[in-house]
């Protein structure tokens, strides 16, 4: 079978638009005393104005907060701005963005959140959150205008079309850990119609995200994963197990749910080098679940694998209740689709995995559960498309053929009504790229380019 695709080519002006931005604060002030009088830190925190800028941003300054956290639970900072001279509104389907730069420091915390607070004009409140990067490079956040939550002390009601304060939460911890300090820089948060998009080069892809071989024991397995459960805690062991449905060791997951609804435990890589999932990846991996779940399985009987990127931005995909339940081992499948809207995700620079057992979501008893998962890899699919593109060189119009397969014959076809096709070029690819320079004379054309059998 012959594979054809099809390019119109013109050469005209064009423009494009990121739809409605409106600047909530860019944190531009004259100086840190004026700063200063317009936000009010918390005891732990130290707000100031600093040189320290995304590379994306078109600003010269940004907010550093310097913060402390004693040993306590739920240890938390915070800084709040002041009354708006302008009231604002967000939409559901809009976005609000801000750049963030985290700090390694945040890596021995066990809870991490920060959250951007908003508040109307009668005091009402709501809030987004994420974790914040355990890094210390700029990153974008984007959060979706309808994905807000209440905390546990707000009314639930909030006006979003009149609001008139921002606010940051910082998190500290859960537990009581042993204290110790860290410092967050925000700039440019936003009202968009689009999510701001500000990503780096992709990095180079992973093909095995865990095979689970490389573990000399399951103390090598829990040194490398950290442990993360619901918040009514489930219990969640760790370890190796042999034998194994590819190579010779597993991953198994021993899951105390406590009673109640959503409980869920799961194992979270450490941040690793970036690395890449293309859009025409397929990841494969082998589960066995655990048939004592049957009688309380329900919509949120699932298991989850999920991938962050720097910023904290996470992407889920999530199964039925099928291969929770079975004691057979089963091959997932995922396509990149699979995952939902990834727009705001950096695919390209991909840094960590969750994977995730979730027991049910209707109140039930405490269950215990055995789960076992195999062999995390990533593929491309067989076919790879080529693209045709133009450009203009010097007066004349070069078509060039990019993800040529090494070997392979191709036509590159013209015509200038559809009707009727020309050969203009034959090339049997020793290279991924191609190029045909057009006739200088032809205003517009259109190019099929097909791959012989």
């Amino acid at each position: 079978m012959k594979n054809i695709w099809i390019l119109l080519c013109v050469v005209a002006a064009c423009s494009a638009t990121a739809g409605t931005v409106r600047v909530i604060e860019d944190f531009e002030y004259a100086d840190a005393e004026e700063l200063l009088f317009d936000w009010e830190p918390s005891t732990g925190a130290i707000p100031s104005l600093s040189t320290e800028v995304a590379a994306g941003s078109e600003g010269a300054t940004s907010m550093q907060i310097d913060l402390s956290f004693p040993s306590a639970a739920w240890v938390t900072q915070s800084i709040t701005g002041p009354l708006l001279n302008e009231i604002f509104s967000i939409e559901p389907e809009q976005y609000i963005s801000l750049r963030l730069k985290g700090d390694p420091a945040f890596e021995a915390a066990d809870f991490r959140n920060i959250y951007l607070y908003v508040y109307d004009d009668w005091g009402d409140f709501a809030r987004w959150g994420t974790q914040v990067p355990a890094t210390d490079g700029w990153q974008v956040i984007n959060f979706g205008g309808g994905d807000f939550q209440f905390p546990w002390n707000a009314s639930g009601e909030i006006d979003m079309t009149y609001l008139s304060k921002i606010a940051i939460f910082q998190y500290g911890s859960q537990a009581a850990i042993d204290p110790y300090e860290a410092t967050i820089y925000v700039d440019d948060i936003e009202i968009r119609d689009e999510p701001l998009i500000d990503f780096a080069a992709p990095s180079a892809p992973r093909s095995v995200i865990d095979d689970f071989e490389e573990y000399a024991n399951s103390e090598a397995l829990r040194d490398y994963y950290s442990y993360e459960n619901s918040w009514h805690p489930s219990v969640t062991v760790a370890s190796i197990e042999s034998p194994a449905p590819q190579g010779e060791q597993c991953l198994r997951l021993d899951i105390d749910f406590p009673s109640g609804q959503y409980p869920w435990g799961s194992v979270r890589s450490p941040v690793l080098e970036p690395f890449s999932l293309p859009d025409e990846g397929v990841i494969t991996l082998k589960m066995k679940g655990d048939a004592g779940l049957t009688e309380v399985a329900d919509s949120g009987t699932n298991f989850w694998l999920s991938f962050y990127d720097a910023a904290g931005n996470r992407m889920n995909y999530i199964t039925d209740i099928a291969p929770v339940i079975s004691d057979d081992w089963t091959t997932l499948t995922i396509n990149m689709d699979d995952f939902g809207d990834t727009s705001t995700i950096d695919t390209g620079n991909l840094v960590q995995w969750r994977i995730l057992v979730e027991g049910w979501a209707e109140a039930n008893p405490a269950l215990s559960g055995s789960f076992f998962v195999d062999d995390i890899r990533v593929s491309t699919l067989e076919m790879q498309q080529p693209v045709l593109t133009a450009f203009m060189e010097e007066q004349s119009v070069r078509v060039q053929m990019s993800q040529l397969t090494q070997g392979s014959e191709y036509e590159l076809l013209m015509s200038d009504n559809l009707s009727e096709w020309t050969v203009v070029t034959s090339i049997v690819a020793d290279a991924d790229t191609a190029t045909h320079l057009a006739n200088p004379d032809q205003k517009m054309a259109f190019y099929q380019l097909i791959e012989k059998p």
